[in-house]
């Protein structure tokens, strides 16, 4: 599942347009997971979070140092 979150009080020097890439585990709630996306959407002002158990999404995300692994 992929979820897109815009902020429309981010800091205006960012480039909107382009959205931080997130990664994170599904399943059970963790605080500190949405602590790290609600921080991101304030620096970034658009994230997109895709929430996932699948080992190759994964491992690909954290092959891949465009997207952040929460």
């Amino acid at each position: 599942m992929t979820i897109v979150i815009n902020n429309p009080f981010a800091n205006s020097n960012n480039n909107t347009a382009t959205a931080a890439k997130v990664v994170t585990h599904s399943g059970v709630f963790h605080a500190d997971d949405v602590v790290a996306v609600a921080i991101l959407a304030l620096v970034w002002g658009r994230v997109e979070v895709t929430r996932t158990r699948d080992r190759a999404v994964l491992e690909s995300a954290v092959a891949d140092p465009s997207i952040i692994v929460v």
